[in-house]
């Protein structure tokens, strides 16, 4: 303990001051030593987060931002981050610098490329906190147009590419200067006959831009099929249980990967594009060699000198890299022209007003007031301080639509003032990530006295009891940690701290039952209750809740119908019918809970976040994830890349090897002056013999690399498609106790980032591992058969690549991992963030989440800035080395040359491909830690991949078995987690098949959980469930489930047609679609122009038409020859009388042969059971009696 101390206080004594980057001398800034305690740190496998430097001023989000806010502003974004490019004192320290020619390029190159990503960097931190900013502002209109998962890819995606191109804008006024200076020199070198070769160069100036313009119109179909892939994933995770209840894994996964496939397919059909582009590349200097050797030989001279040969061949290999630059930078720049649009239309989306609030309030001044602009929404809302008003109405008549206008001051159809402080409790409450009494205090000073005040109000008192951690128990991101009741009271306690002047509460009271809703009204809106001297405009479908209001406004079918005081509207028609609906439900039993826990998460660490160990962060990565990636790419596919890319080199070698005999076999003039007319043709025929024989070889390496992208093209796509269909089906398919530990947001950075890493770095990166290691060897065979005495400097010159590699490489995967774990809680952050935009900003906290942001961007950044200086330091190294190389090979061939043991045209061949071999062994290094970086990306999806499926039974090709038979729990033990604390402890029941059953109990007590052990949701401990003579741990989980139908208490709807929201499997025909939509009361709803095909999502259904909606996925599975088990889950929280005695009335006729168990706080027909059920603590405790009866004894024993 006490080595572990004083070595974080050593850590601390080195990293918590200033950069050292800011104190280097010069020559530490010059060879980046500064960086030495990094590398340090990675040797000792201690680097991590809190070892990387701080933050360097520049970085600073606060000032980058304001920089960027007034550019945006201005249009001038290259004037504000542009003028640190050009830095006087950086030029003079390099200029001092300067020892070596041959270095100089590499300083240069060096500064310039740490420089501009430098300014990446600073444009990508304000980036990133802009689209947050942005985020927060949308209206709900722009959040339909840009939902969560569109967000995150212009997050993770978007703003990268174009980011990217920041770094090459100076190499592209650079390459084509290099192109000028090439060709002045070819036609120095070889003179007139260098022509065709610089009409060569000329044709691929278009080609490349035509090419770039063809692939900037398949990048952008790519990316919208990239959001809708990520909407459906990111809508599939959150609703995963309504997906698993409905066996709809197969249809989510096969809708998921339909999209996948329209992106993949615009993705190769870019590939294809851009591998063209790579093969002319490759193929530009053979075809410029071609054409200028063979204007020479026609036209100038039949002998080819080894000056002009090899000199012109250095020249030709130099257009390569200028030519792949232009390429390369003209492809991102397309990319990011689409990136810039997506992200211009985002940015310039339609916000939200920013309206000032007045926030101090007179006593006698108005809190609220609400007036209508038009006759056809006649309202007139006026509410001083201790007022109350109800807005009242059944299911999807416009209440929650009329309270978000005035949250949102909409003033489109009224016009609407507030004064003093909002405060906003949403219908489905939001909780950000941290503990209950975090999301309490909600960043406001804690006072314990009125905290307590607060929990009494809301009665949370007793559930915290219950809780292992109380106050302390940690909410998970989507809130899963806690039952729907006490979601509904935590987001109001929350409310309630705030003491705001004006409360907008949205059908709260919805989410509990009669007696703890009739509490907490007294609570809070009673003669002294804890709201009494505040303004409340209180949605409710409860019209005993409003009585005491000093307004009430009825809305029917999105309108106001009437307004006035309780008194005054009981003879109105829409309102009495309320009143009936509402008084009918006197004997209703217990909170509604969506899943209670007795178990929850202590931390929230995510399912992957610290299970690597430091082994494995300096180890390369295990065999196992390239295995499963050559796998999903198709071993044939890899061997035909490797053999085509073998063939290519050996044959540029061959030709090699003939210009070089062609020129040693040339004569001088002088040679030539005495040969007859017959010699001299001779000697021409021959020479056009051997430019055909050179032409021929370089055709055959231009189709075998052609045939090596074409491979490569074939292996990416088989990639992305096999291993995202293994990722989407194996997320869905896991168990649910792994899904409670899954984080959305983590799954989202998987899905956009590590894919995107997954698709177009690792193909091309394994490109280049198999091209840089076949051409080295190549290279090295060449000159150690030109110039053996080579191989004597392989040895040191390895160690030296060695000691290199070792050093660079643990480094750069440690800091990749730290990067990429960085990047998932901005994601995380900001799609929190955006989700309770409402609540944050009705209570004012927009600076404090904006705030936190900052945090997790600056953390980011922080890391993420460290892998350009890791870069730049490995590039002076290689390059010094490269350079030595070159130097000892010229020394060698002028040696060998002088003792007369080595041709002119040997020594050409042997320098060129030494240059090769130094350039190639810096791309080797490089690539190696760019593969090894990249299958971090592919391990992460991986993890995914390889989770435990859920179903230890495969379904039987044959018929299914029949399930039927009563219900019977055995001694059984279950758990939401495996080897977790039981939350049903030791359940003995029995439910005969065909009976009616009511289950009852506290919450928390384990009714939802019974539920789940039905369905196999729980993990068990022990014990057996039982259908008739069948065990269910002995049969298929998907053929157990399909036994049963759920309508559960929050329905989710996905982002999609009616129809597909309903029978996504496509298993039903329209008629029989209309009709469930018909019986569940919804067919008037959605009889739009589309009808069945019309899009729905759940901003807009009120909860009530989603729940119905739940019905009718219920009623379309069951029919009335359904003889499986009905699971009903508060399934009539928000039905008015209408619908519920409609929803009754089809439930007793289309599953009349089922058995129906129900949890429920609204049984108006409860008579009609025929048994209730008490559930304590995870355990049986009633006896079976006559429902009403034992619905009142259970209600008083819970009081």
């Amino acid at each position: 303990m006490d080595g572990q101390r004083l070595l974080d206080e050593k850590k601390k004594k080195v990293f918590d001051k200033d950069s050292p980057e800011l104190h280097a001398g010069i020559l530490s800034r010059i060879l980046f030593c500064w960086l030495g305690p990094i590398f340090s740190a990675a040797q000792k496998n201690e680097l991590d987060k809190d070892a990387v430097y701080p933050l360097l001023p520049e970085f600073k989000n606060e000032d980058v931002y304001e920089i960027w806010k007034k550019a945006w502003g201005e249009h001038e974004l290259l004037q504000a981050f542009g003028a640190p490019v050009i830095d006087v004192q950086w030029c003079l320290i390099v200029s001092v610098s300067m020892f070596l020619m041959a270095e100089l390029r590499s300083f240069f190159m060096a500064i310039l490329l740490f420089r501009m990503l430098k300014v990446e960097t600073r444009i990508k931190c304000a980036m990133i906190r802009h689209i947050y900013e942005k985020g927060t502002k949308l209206t709900p209109a722009s959040q339909q147009k840009f939902p969560v998962g569109a967000i995150v890819n212009l997050m993770s995606v978007d703003i990268e590419r174009l980011c990217h191109v920041i770094p090459f804008v100076h190499h592209f006024w650079a390459a084509p200067l290099q192109l000028v200076f090439a060709t002045i020199l070819l036609i120095r070198t070889i003179g007139i006959s260098a022509v065709p070769g610089i009409f060569v160069i000329l044709l691929y100036v278009p080609f490349n831009y035509y090419t770039s313009v063809y692939m900037k119109k398949f990048h952008k179909k790519k990316m919208t099929a990239s959001d809708a892939r990520l909407k459906q994933l990111e809508e599939t995770v959150s609703g995963i249980e309504t997906v698993k209840s409905h066996v709809w894994e197969d249809a989510f996964s096969a809708r998921i990967q339909e999209s996948r496939n329209k992106e993949v397919r615009m993705l190769k059909n870019a590939s294809y594009i851009a591998r063209a582009v790579d093969a002319a590349n490759m193929a530009l200097p053979v075809l410029v060699a071609v054409t200028t050797f063979g204007a020479y030989v026609y036209f100038v001279d039949s002998d080819l000198s080894p000056t002009k040969a090899f000199v012109s061949l250095a020249i030709f290999n130099k257009l390569r890299q200028p030519a792949r630059i232009i390429a390369m930078f003209l492809n991102g720049f397309m990319q990011a022209l689409v990136a810039n649009k997506r992200l211009k239309a985002y940015l310039m989306a339609d916000e939200r007003g920013n309206e000032e609030k007045n926030v101090e309030v007179d006593d006698n001044a108005p809190i609220l007031q609400v007036s209508s602009k038009t006759n056809s929404h006649p309202v007139a809302i006026s509410l001083q301080k201790g007022d109350l008003a109800a807005v009242v109405g059944a299911v999807s008549s416009g209440k929650s639509t009329l309270l978000n206008r005035v949250l949102w001051q909409d003033t489109t159809e009224y016009a609407i003032k507030s004064n003093g402080r909002i405060a906003y409790v949403p219908q489905k409450p939001w909780l950000p990530r941290g503990t209950v009494k975090d999301a309490i205090v909600f960043g406001l000073p804690y006072d314990p006295k009125y905290y307590d005040k607060v929990i009494e109000a809301c009665e949370l008192g007793t559930d915290i009891e219950q809780w292992a951690k109380g106050d302390l128990t940690m909410i998970a991101g989507m809130s899963n940690s806690l039952s729907g009741g006490q979601r509904a009271r935590v987001s109001l306690a929350r409310a309630l701290y705030q003491r705001a002047d004006l409360y907008l509460i949205d059908d709260v009271f919805a989410s509990l039952d009669r007696r703890v809703g009739q509490k907490v009204m007294q609570n809070i809106l009673g003669p002294t209750g804890i709201l009494r001297k505040s303004a409340v405009l209180l949605a409710t479908s409860e019209v005993e809740f409003a009585e005491s209001a000093k307004d009430i406004v009825v809305m029917y079918e999105h309108k106001v119908a009437v307004q006035g005081t309780y008194q005054e509207l009981e003879a109105q028609p829409v309102f009495a019918n309320l009143i009936s609906y509402s008084g009918s439900n006197q004997k209703d039993e217990d909170e509604a809970e969506e899943r209670p826990r007795t178990e929850t998460k202590s931390s929230t660490k995510s399912m992957f976040e610290d299970e690597k160990t430091k082994q494995d962060n300096t180890r390369p990565a295990p065999w196992t994830v390239y295995k499963a990636y050559m796998k999903a790419a198709s071993r044939g596919f890899i061997f035909g890349l490797t053999f085509a890319t073998l063939i290519h080199f050996i044959l540029g070698a061959l030709r090699g090897f003939w210009l070089s005999n062609w020129s040693d076999s040339s004569k001088s003039r002088a040679e030539r002056a005495d040969e007859s007319a017959f010699e001299a043709e001779a000697r021409t025929e021959a020479a056009k013999r051997k430019l055909m024989v050179f032409a021929g070889i370089g055709t055959l390496e231009v189709l075998s690399i052609g045939i090596a992208y074409l491979f490569l093209v074939w292996m990416a796509e088989r990639a992305s498609k096999v291993f995202h269909k293994q990722f989407t089906v194996s997320l869905l398919n896991t168990k649910m106790s792994m899904h409670r530990k899954i984080d959305v947001g983590q799954v989202m950075n998987r899905a956009s980032r590590d894919f995107n890493i997954y698709d177009n770095r690792t193909p091309l990166c394994f490109r280049q591992l198999i091209q840089n290691t076949i051409q080295i060897a190549v290279s090295l065979a060449v000159v150690a058969i030109t110039t053996p005495a080579f191989l004597l400097a392989l040895g040191p010159i390895s160690i030296f690549y060695i000691y290199l590699q070792n050093k660079y490489i643990p480094t750069m995967k440690q800091w990749s991992r730290i990067e990429r774990s960085q990047w998932s809680p901005v994601i995380t952050q900001a799609t929190e963030g955006m989700a309770g935009v409402e609540v944050i900003r009705s209570a004012s906290q927009e600076n404090r989440f904006s705030a936190q942001f900052v945090d997790q961007i600056e953390d980011y950044v922080r890391c993420d800035y460290l892998e350009n200086p890791l870069k730049r330091w490995l590039m002076l190294r290689l390059d010094l080395i490269g350079n030595s190389i070159i130097l000892f090979s010229s020394a060698l061939c002028v040696w060998s040359i002088s003792r007369g043991t080595l041709t002119t045209g040997a020594a050409g061949l042997s320098i060129s491909f030494a240059m090769t071999i130094t350039e190639q062994l810096g791309h080797l290094v490089r690539m190696v830690a760019e593969m090894e970086t990249s299958m971090i990306a592919v391990e992460r999806i991986k993890r995914y991949v390889d989770l435990e499926p859920e179903d230890q039974y495969t379904e039987s090709s044959d018929k299914e078995r029949l399930l039927s038979g009563d219900l019977e729990w055995k001694e059984y033990f279950g758990s939401y987690r495996k080897n977790g604390s039981p939350v049903l402890h030791g359940i003995n029941l029995k439910i005969a098949a065909g009976s009616r059953v009511v289950i009852v109990g506290r919450t928390g007590s384990g009714k939802s959980s019974t539920f789940l052990s039905l369905l196999g949701m729980l993990e068990k401990l022990d014990g057996e469930i039982e259908i008739g003579a069948t065990k269910t741990s002995t049969i298929s989980i998907k053929q157990l489930r399909r036994h049963f139908s759920v309508v559960p208490q929050s329905v989710r709807i996905f982002d999609d047609s009616v129809r597909f929201n309903i029978d996504p499997e496509k298993k039903h025909s329209d008629a029989e679609l209309w009709e469930v939509l018909d019986r569940a009361g919804l067919k008037p709803l959605v009889a739009w122009k589309d009808g069945l095909e019309e899009r729905i999502n759940m901003e807009a259904m009120s909860y009530g038409q989603r729940q119905l909606l739940g019905v009718c996925r219920s009623l379309l599975k069951g029919g009335d020859k359904f003889e499986g088990c009905l699971l009903l889950d508060e399934p009539f929280a928000s039905a008015d009388p209408a619908v519920m005695a409609n929803l009754e009335r089809v439930i007793s006729t289309w599953f009349h042969k089922a058995t129906v168990i129900t949890i429920t706080h609204k049984a108006p027909a409860a008579g009609s059971y025929d048994r209730l059920i008490e559930i304590s603590n995870g355990q049986v405790v009633g006896e079976p009696q006559p429902v009403i009866a034992r619905v009142e004894e259970t209600t008083e024993a819970h009081e």
